[in-house]
């Protein structure tokens, strides 16, 4: 109760909350002081729960129209029982009661202060039931004759430091007021001093006079980063050049150490870029950092682009070029170089003969090389080697005269013609061979010609060889006319004339359809010259049974007797049929140099197959060499 003066419907004797200077609130004859309703409890009755007043299905008003009070009440329970409690207020000084109670709304109720009072009385009044019981929260504000203000210095900055922070500076040294009551105390929040890390900080300046009254004011404090961060590159990098003469510019980044003593994240980028195409030679990479605060630093690498890349080079083809220049021995041309690319560009390309001599000089005749090398501005090379041949090719030799197999008196001199075919510019010596005996031949270089005239005095068959040398020394050998042996025959018609009969062992290899057989083979034969013939007579007869050949002479053509020697060719068949030459030759073992063992040779060819050979008993040997199968059993006498 308030005042057991002032009963209210007042049931019991709770003493009031006595408001005055010791909370803050200025009692000054006029001012206003207001009193705000902010929560409340109520309980119904011994036992009932305590509930939120605000919570209840009843409510706070400024006037309760039952009962005997127009306070403000909560209606617990509308209807004929109501309940209410009512929150009460009055002035006093020192306890004694200043004017009349008046009621606390459940809004800010104004009270104006009246002249003598230094307390603000608040109770609760139950008009209806002894036992209910209840409390009020308020808030009490006190307003004064001016209004206090303040006003906090402008907004500032500071640098971080190492740690990334900044003290707070102190405000409160340049804040200013205005409307105060008294004394006036200020303070700021965070206090000066305080260490505040990066960003803007609000700081708050409070002011408080004698009244109670409080007034405040905010700066912003930033912290700045102004520190760029630590940087550093990683080593120096190179690259081979592609084969456009360019590299990529590598990812650097990823080497790269940086950190920020504000521990914030670092961006990091370089230039220039990574996949910049760039050309030979040293780019600089510059790689930034910079810091969430926009604060930069850099470091530097290098990349370089080198070309290790050698040329390609392809030389041209091997040349073959046969001497050109007369008495020279050698050819002059002049080669071409080779093709060579780099996708840098080609410096030089040198061409080095194997002789030492200059490119364009003779090359002589043999095999000359020339080692190409062509070389790039990076000092890269690559070579390859062309062969030059000189030809000097052997000439082309023919005897073109006496026909082979041409006859001759012993004693009469024979013309002997041949040509050659060479390069032109060579000069040209001719030797004529007969059986061995060399003779020079008369050169003709403009008709390309060799003659001789020889002069043999003793019979026999005589092979022809002509040697043609041209002045680089290659030299050619022609011993055939038109296929067959180069020969003449020189007779001595004089000379006596050969028989012959027996038999010989034929060796494997002579009959030429089956090479295999073996055997007997009879011979029987006369040659000679009648008096005043120049072509002999006679007969021959080869019997080679087991291969079924049996060759008949038909004709003779010359007959040679030297010594213990005799040569006789002709022609005649096998079987009875066909056109067959035939060359004997035979041993007298008996007569000086015969050695004294008769032997015998005989040659047959087809003339109507290509002369081909049908029997040989000495296959391979030459025409003019001796025979060398004994007779097994018989004789051959050469007549004198």
């Amino acid at each position: 109760s308030l005042n057991p003066t002032f009963d209210y419907g007042v049931h019991n004797n709770a003493a009031p909350v006595v408001i005055d200077a010791a909370n803050g609130v200025a009692f000054t004859p006029g001012n206003t002081i207001t009193v705000t309703y902010l929560n409340g409890t109520v309980q119904a009755g011994a036992g009932y729960p305590f509930n939120d007043a605000n919570g209840l299905a009843g409510y706070v008003t400024n006037h309760y129209t039952g009962g005997n009070s127009n306070f403000p009440a909560l209606y617990m329970n509308p209807g004929p029982d109501v309940l209410s409690m009512e929150l009460v207020g009055t002035f006093a000084n020192n306890g004694v009661i200043v004017g009349q109670p008046f009621p606390i709304g459940n809004g800010p109720t104004a009270l104006k202060v009246p002249a003598g009072a230094n307390q603000l009385l608040l109770g609760i009044n139950d008009n209806y039931y002894g036992d209910n019981s209840g409390s009020f929260n308020v808030s009490i504000s006190s307003g004064s004759s001016t209004t206090l203000t303040v006003t906090a210095p402008n907004d500032s900055s500071a640098s971080a430091d190492a740690n990334c922070q900044a003290a707070t500076p102190n405000y409160v040294a340049g804040t200013t007021t205005s409307g105060v009551n008294g004394s006036v105390t200020l303070a700021q929040s965070p206090a000066a001093g305080t260490l505040l890390g990066l960003g803007p900080h609000t700081v708050t300046v409070t002011a408080k006079d004698g009244c109670g009254n409080s007034s405040s004011d905010t700066v912003v404090f930033t912290v700045v980063d102004n520190t760029p961060p630590t940087v550093s590159c990683p080593m120096s990098s190179t690259a081979s050049a592609d084969n456009n003469c360019q590299a990529r510019v590598p990812d650097v980044l990823t080497g790269v150490t940086a950190s920020d003593g504000c521990g914030g994240p670092v961006t990091l980028s370089q230039s220039p870029a990574a996949g910049t195409l760039v050309g030979l030679g040293t780019t600089t990479i510059t790689v930034t950092a910079t810091d969430a605060s926009h604060n930069s630093s850099t470091c530097r690498t290098t990349f370089t682009v080198s070309d290790d890349t050698p040329p390609t080079i392809t030389c041209p083809v091997n040349v073959n070029v046969v001497d050109n220049v007369p008495g020279s021995c050698g050819a002059s041309l002049n080669p071409s170089p080779p093709t060579a690319t780099d996708s840098c560009g080609i410096r030089s390309v040198v061409g080095t003969r194997s002789d030492g001599r200059a490119l364009t000089d003779l090359y002589p005749v043999g095999a000359t090389t020339i080692n190409w090398v062509a070389s790039d501005s990076s000092g890269n090379s690559a070579s390859c080697a062309e062969t030059i041949t000189v030809a000097n090719p052997s000439p082309i030799v023919s005897i073109t005269g006496p026909p082979t197999g041409s006859l001759y008196v012993v004693n009469s001199p024979v013309n002997f013609s041949g040509s050659f075919n060479d390069n032109l510019g060579d000069n040209h010596t001719a030797v004529w061979t007969f059986d061995g005996t060399p003779q020079a031949g008369i050169v003709n270089e403009a008709a390309h010609t060799v003659s001789a005239t020889h002069t043999f005095d003793t019979a026999g068959v005589y092979l022809v060889t002509l040697a043609v040398t041209d002045d680089c020394g290659q030299a050619a050998v022609s011993n055939q006319i038109g296929g067959f042996d180069a020969l003449v025959v020189v007779y001595d018609p004089n000379a006596g004339f050969v028989t012959g009969g027996g038999w010989i062992n034929s060796p494997a290899g002579a009959f030429v359809a089956n090479p295999n057989l073996t055997g007997r083979a009879n011979f029987g034969f006369v040659s000679k010259y009648e008096k005043g013939a120049n072509v002999p007579t006679g007969q021959t007869e080869f019997q080679f049974k087991v291969a079924d050949l049996n060759f008949h002479s038909t004709v003779y053509e010359w007959l040679v007797v030297a010594g213990a020697r005799a040569q006789y060719k002709g022609s005649g068949t096998i079987n009875g049929a066909g056109n067959y030459g035939f060359i004997l030759t035979a041993i007298d073992g008996d007569i000086n140099g015969g050695g004294g063992i008769d032997k015998f040779r005989i040659k047959i060819w087809d003339k109507n197959n290509g002369d081909a050979v049908v029997y040989d008993n000495q296959m391979g040997a030459g025409i003019d060499d001796n025979p060398t199968t004994a007779i097994a059993g018989g004789s051959i006498v050469i007549h004198k």
